[in-house]
């Protein structure tokens, strides 16, 4: 009886160590591809990197229209308050 709670304690900290490592691993940053390659392939790479970025920031954005209106509200208010 011993020897099997023994086992099955074993088993249980095994099992939570491997998913605190898949969960440490999933928030560690990767480094980007960038760092590999010539220069031509690096910036291609970063160009690509934003551009992905870019994209998902624009699907991210549930409401574009009014972001754009009160970006722009806010930019007419700077512009007047400079002057």
């Amino acid at each position: 009886m011993t020897a099997q709670l023994i086992g099955l304690g074993v088993l249980a900290l095994t099992i939570g160590l491997v998913v605190a490592a898949l969960e440490l691993n999933q928030r560690l940053p990767r480094p980007p591809a960038a760092h590999r390659g010539d220069a031509d392939t690096r910036r291609l790479l970063t160009d690509l990197g934003h551009a992905r970025d870019r994209e998902w920031q624009r699907r991210s954005d549930p409401f574009p229209a009014q972001r754009r209106h009160r970006d722009e509200l806010a930019q007419l208010e700077l512009q007047s308050l400079h002057q």
